[in-house]
């Protein structure tokens, strides 16, 4: 074989380095802010998106906040609207002044101020800001990651989604498919898994998820001053293909997470949502 297709690297006896890891920053609210109305003195882009990624010099590919997480400020003035957009990295968007609407697949998103939503990746998606002040939004992205991986995938303009159902057992030659199927091998939790389930795992809808923050306030608080976190747990089909990790010191396969920090005493009388954030 060609030697420039491969190599040989000899690793007898190296010790792997510590990572890297990159100092934190502090975004400060006078720097955001500057940056926001920036932004809103911006002509319209053909695309619709005024947005700033809020990267450090570190991270490497991607322009991440973090190694693997991007963080944008998004605005759209009154009136405005996105060029529909459909990409395989996870969002979750955060609105920090104004209000408006997201289509994702189809399902419209209502949001306030302090909403939290969710975009599932490949998910056709459009942002809307259909009131008569400023929108302002936060967008955090796993894009970073898949960048350095090299498989981050985006298209402009796609059209809406179609129903497409995912290819059923049903349909493939039974021939092809092990009468066993996923089953435990050890007591300790080992599975084997055909390889035929491996490369096309059965198809698992991810949907839209929205945290109103008029409903998250009013939820009892065992701690009033500590972080809530919202989620999304993954399926039990997902538990059942991710089995083989191991998650006894991480997060669980395709958990989304969202942490409000609750930094100023809880006061049931306080509803303006403005405290804290």
């Amino acid at each position: 074989m060609n030697a420039e297709s491969y190599r040989f690297v000899d690793w007898t006896g190296r010790v792997r380095k510590p990572p890297n890891l990159i100092p934190p920053v502090v975004i400060k609210k006078k720097d955001i802010d500057g940056e926001i109305q920036r932004l809103a003195n911006l002509p319209a882009p053909a695309n619709g998106r005024r947005e700033s990624m809020v990267a450090h010099p570190l991270t490497g590919p991607g322009d991440g906040l973090a190694y693997t997480i991007a963080v944008s400020i998004c605005v759209l003035r009154p009136g405005e609207s996105t060029r529909p957009l459909r990409h395989n990295a996870s969002l979750v968007e955060f609105c920090i002044h104004g209000s408006g609407h997201t289509t994702i697949d189809g399902k419209r998103i209502d949001y306030e101020q302090y909403d939290v939503w969710t975009i599932p990746p490949w998910s056709v998606f459009q942002h809307r800001n259909d009131t008569d002040e400023l929108q302002v939004r936060l967008s955090y992205s796993n894009s970073p990651l898949l960048e350095k991986l090299n498989v981050y995938i985006v298209e402009e303009d796609p059209r809406a989604a179609a129903t497409e159902e995912a290819t059923s057992e049903k349909a493939i030659d039974s021939a092809r498919i092990s009468p066993f199927g996923t089953f435990p091998l050890s007591e300790d939790g080992a599975y084997l898994m055909p390889y035929e389930k491996l490369i096309n795992p059965d198809h698992v809808e991810v949907s839209a998820l929205h945290w109103p923050w008029k409903k998250v306030k009013t939820q009892p608080r065992v701690a009033p001053t500590a972080p809530l976190t919202l989620f999304s747990p993954p399926s039990p089909s997902v538990r059942r293909i991710l089995s083989t990790a191991h998650t006894a010191t991480c997060r669980p396969p395709s958990t989304i997470t969202f942490t409000v920090a609750v930094t100023a005493p809880w006061k049931e009388s306080d509803t303006s949502g403005k405290r804290g954030i």
